[in-house]
């Protein structure tokens, strides 16, 4: 049974546990992170960032998990099936990246001499600035663009976790509606009208965790804004899961969902819901394949870029969804 937020009110309460289990449609909890109870080096924080479309896509991450922090720019090119990986680690001036306690709020940033990037919010915008220089053997990059709200609902959602003080508080947003554009050597890529994703996470994570997630942002055939936000894996879902299709604006929420994954990630995925009102066929176009083992710092993840095919059921209603761009993945993380 889903339970949804209506008050606003902290996440945590004085001894460091959630005081409300649960989602919403809108931000109703304060992230109190003063009230966590356990090493700051178990806190991970994130606003993550993918706007694109068929033929070119942008990543861009800022991050702070506790021991060390996150500068991330990735850029796609699915035409020729190639990632530029501008991505860089931070160890000794890690403290530099400060996480707002708000998503849609004041400002995040990094820079050094080899990375700039910086979120700038405002009226319900971010500005995305950044650029690069004799960044390893990769091309200098520029980076120029904003990102709207089109809809009138995003994701929210406070899980704990099995293991004592561990949470997870997460909001997503889809339909980010985009301006701008990223210029890599002398090519210049326009983003314009392509829409966005925000993942703006916030939790103390046990340390070995496995999720899947999904996101995709379009239109349909009548240009009605038709999205979804799907994944499962982590925590104790049964109070609030993080499944929610938009339509029209409107965040329409869903219970249990399942990914029907091939052992190529390559080939054709299924997803599909409990009350089997999503029915999806997603085919990839680009495997973005991360391993990394240091040790006790560890990633195995399958970012897989395609197209959705399928029909949504929402309130009665079948919603024909036709050749939309997003993605699927699989990620474990040691960390």
């Amino acid at each position: 049974m889903q339970h949804e937020i209506i008050n606003n009110h902290n996440l945590l309460d004085d001894s460091g546990k959630l005081i409300e289990a649960g989602y919403s449609r809108e931000t109703k909890l304060r992230f109190n992170k003063e009230n966590i109870k356990v090493s700051k080096f178990k806190l991970k924080t994130w606003d993550y960032y993918l706007v694109g479309n068929k033929e070119y896509a942008i990543s861009l991450t800022l991050a702070h998990n506790g021991y060390m922090a996150v500068c991330g720019i990735q850029i796609f090119d699915f035409l020729n099936k190639k990632k530029y990986d501008y991505s860089k680690f931070i160890f000794r001036d890690k403290d530099k990246i400060i996480m707002p306690n708000k998503s849609f709020e004041d400002r995040v940033s990094y820079q050094d001499e080899q990375i700039e990037l910086s979120f700038n919010y405002f009226n319900d915008k971010v500005e995305i600035i950044g650029k690069t220089k004799a960044f390893q053997t990769l091309d200098n990059l520029k980076i120029n663009i904003t990102l709207s709200k089109k809809n009138r609902d995003h994701m929210s959602i406070a899980i704990p976790f099995k293991k004592k003080h561990a949470f997870y508080f997460n909001e997503k947003f889809n339909h980010l509606l985009a301006e701008g554009y990223f210029v890599m050597k002398d090519k210049k890529v326009s983003l314009d009208n392509n829409y966005g994703v925000l993942d703006w996470g916030r939790g103390v994570w046990p340390y070995d965790n496995t999720w899947y997630w999904s996101s995709a942002s379009g239109m349909t055939k009548d240009n009605i804004l038709l999205g979804f936000n799907l994944g499962y894996g982590f925590g104790d879902t049964s109070k609030a899961t993080e499944n929610i299709v938009y339509y029209d604006g409107f965040g329409y929420k869903f219970e249990d969902i399942v990914f029907y994954i091939p052992e190529d990630f390559e080939s054709q995925w299924k997803i599909s819901d409990n009350s089997k009102n999503i029915n999806l066929v997603f085919n990839p176009i680009y495997d973005n394949k991360t391993k990394i083992n240091y040790i006790l710092l560890g990633q195995d993840a399958h970012q897989v870029f395609g197209v959705f095919n399928g029909e949504i059921v929402i309130e009665g209603r079948i919603i024909t969804v036709n050749n939309l761009f997003g993605f699927a993945e699989k990620v474990r993380n040691r960390w």
